[in-house]
């Protein structure tokens, strides 16, 4: 229970851009504790975190380019995590392309049906458009699933799973 709330404190803290108790920068928490909280529901075959982390096993910076966030595998499905401290119609132009990318190349890579949570503080509008296009129309030829959050949604998400 300690670490679900830890989780869920953390979080909030990153929503609210609360420093005091965080690390490191809030792009590098985020997916830190999103990657925690995806473990904490724990009923998953592997979450695999794709940002570099030094000897303590700590990220020491976000996922790189052209991968993404965090991949998440389970017995019936596949799924990709993208994470964001993105707001502003900079979300849409940085993450609406990428994201979809992102997904596209995993589904190729794992034939699974594959799905993609997208998390941010808030989510602008042109880019909840844009997935919306890919999931109800088409994105290189094929439907996707996409489902954006925020992050307080998330941080339900885990408090009712548990």
């Amino acid at each position: 229970m300690q670490k679900i709330d830890e989780a869920i404190q953390a979080l909030e803290d990153i929503r609210n851009h609360n420093k005091a108790n965080l690390a490191k920068k809030y792009s590098i928490e985020l997916e830190k504790w999103v990657n925690v909280a995806l473990n904490i529901i724990n009923d998953s075959i592997l979450i695999k975190p794709n940002a570099p982390v030094g000897d303590d096993n700590e990220p020491t910076y976000t996922a790189p380019s052209g991968v993404a966030d965090i991949e998440c595998f389970y017995e019936k499905f596949s799924a990709i995590c993208e994470v964001t401290m993105l707001t502003s119609r900079d979300q849409w132009f940085n993450e609406g392309q990428p994201v979809m990318r992102h997904l596209r190349d995993f589904e190729k890579r794992h034939k699974k049906q594959s799905y993609c949570l997208f998390i941010a503080p808030r989510l602008h509008q042109d880019t909840v458009n844009t997935f919306y296009n890919s999931v109800k129309y088409e994105y290189e030829v094929e439907k996707q699933k996409i489902i954006p959050n925020r992050i307080a949604q998330s941080s339900i998400i885990i408090f009712l799973d548990n």
